[in-house]
């Protein structure tokens, strides 16, 4: 009974440490080309990152990506006005075209913030900007929403896969690792 176990265990830590190397290697580039924009109808980006994620979102949409942008995910409490200030586009686009969602508190709450103003704006093709390590888990999340919204996710640079990695980028990497194995598990089952 104890060898059962142990080889278990063994098999266990075998298939985590695999599969989190590939999740690591498969993780999309944030320093990768954009993919082309032209066609798209809108971007949605989801908050946190220290500001990175809200960054690249509105460089792609002052750049012309999209007719409406989606702030996903803000605190009850900041202004847009806050938010201003990481604007690098023209004034009038900001003012006309840049949506708070302030609903969100979750991944989940992410995707359904972002399905529901898809669907109000009549939008079918939409861009997600989250942090590198956050996109998977966030696309996942969104196509389970959405399954008619075709999704074009854009990675924002973050500390856990820029450069030489820390054990901080590295705890980081293993939480959304995990998480994402916890909601894959939580689809199949509940699915």
């Amino acid at each position: 009974m104890g060898r059962w176990i142990i080889t278990a265990i063994a098999a266990f830590a075998i298939a985590f440490c695999g599969g989190f190397a590939w999740f690591v290697a498969k993780l999309p580039e944030s320093g990768a080309p954009t993919p082309d924009l032209s066609e798209i109808d809108g971007v949605a980006v989801l908050t946190g990152g220290g500001g990175a994620r809200i960054k690249r979102a509105m460089s792609l949409f002052a750049d012309g990506a999209g007719e409406r942008l989606l702030i996903s995910g803000v605190h009850p409490a900041t202004p847009l006005d806050d938010l201003k200030t990481l604007w690098p586009g023209a004034e009038a686009r900001f003012a006309c075209c840049v949506d708070r969602g302030d609903q969100a508190r979750t991944t989940r709450g992410n995707a359904s913030e972002i399905a529901a103003w898809a669907q109000e704006h009549g939008f079918t093709r939409v861009v997600i900007v989250t942090s590198d390590y956050h996109l998977p888990r966030s696309v996942l999340e969104l196509r389970e929403t959405a399954p008619d919204l075709e999704i074009i996710a854009v990675a924002a640079p973050s500390q856990a896969t820029a450069g030489h990695r820390t054990m901080t980028g590295w705890r980081l990497l293993a939480s959304e690792y995990v998480k994402l194995q916890i909601r894959r598990a939580d689809l199949v089952l509940t699915g």
